[in-house]
């Protein structure tokens, strides 16, 4: 299978500072994007370190059996670093990842920044928002009829930094030739649905392609957020 990708991060219209960031490692195969918690200091360094301890230990260590562990040791720096720069609040940042390994795709994801797969017959999203709202929908007592805040949608319950003991997700799914995966953070999913973004994928050109049309479409709708996406084509 032939694999091509491209990510790009946008500081939106009305943020001063771009907390996303992104990393690709085509040679790996191995594709990240993180957000900064806004509502905490050091959002950028947040994210920026998370990626950069990333690429740092898969250029020591390679691509793990295990992702959790190396999900583990990020946590415990980003938890140390937190308590030298804001000893009070500590910092935080979301981080989901996809790595190809042959056909299987190996995710792993703490936060709300998402993973899509798209096909010519459907979508799928592969990954769970750590938020209030979601896990208020996943409790057994959970009542439909009863509305959720809307707040609670931009209340994270896991993320990078602020739990030592963190729980992650982990989930292996197989590739096939023509799907197409967008890895993005919120910025992109607040201003357009999956639903909007289904037929963008499938008839673009390239992965550049369809990252750049995602990012000015946010932007066209008020850049409210910094916006980042990462697309990766299976052939």
């Amino acid at each position: 299978m032939e694999v091509t990708s491209y990510g790009q991060s946008d500081i939106g219209r009305v943020r001063e500072r771009n907390e996303d960031a992104c990393l690709l490692q085509g040679t790996r195969s191995v594709f990240a994007v993180a957000d900064g918690l806004g509502g905490l200091p050091e959002g950028q360094l947040a994210s920026t370190t998370a990626l950069s301890i990333l690429e740092r230990e898969l250029d020591k260590r390679g691509i793990p059996r295990d992702w959790k562990p190396l999900f583990h040791k990020l946590n415990a720096e980003i938890v140390v670093l937190g308590r030298r720069l804001s000893p009070e609040t500590g910092i935080g940042t979301t981080l989901t990842s996809a790595a190809l390994r042959g056909d299987r795709l190996e995710i792993t994801h703490v936060g709300d920044s998402a993973l899509y797969r798209f096909r010519p017959e459907g979508m799928e999203k592969l990954t769970t928002d750590h938020t209030l709202e979601e896990e208020i929908r996943s409790r057994p007592d959970y009542n439909p009829l009863i509305p959720i805040p809307r707040r609670h949608s931009h209340v994270l319950t896991r993320c990078l930094g602020q739990i030592e003991d963190l729980e992650i997700d982990t989930r292996v799914e197989t590739a096939v030739p023509g799907d197409r995966f967008i890895l993005c953070t919120d910025g992109i999913t607040l201003a357009i649905t999956p639903e909007e973004i289904h037929p963008r994928v499938l008839a673009a050109a390239s992965p550049e392609a369809v990252v750049r049309e995602l990012i000015a479409l946010a932007n066209e709708r008020g850049g409210r957020d910094n916006a980042t996406a990462v697309a990766i084509f299976v052939d």
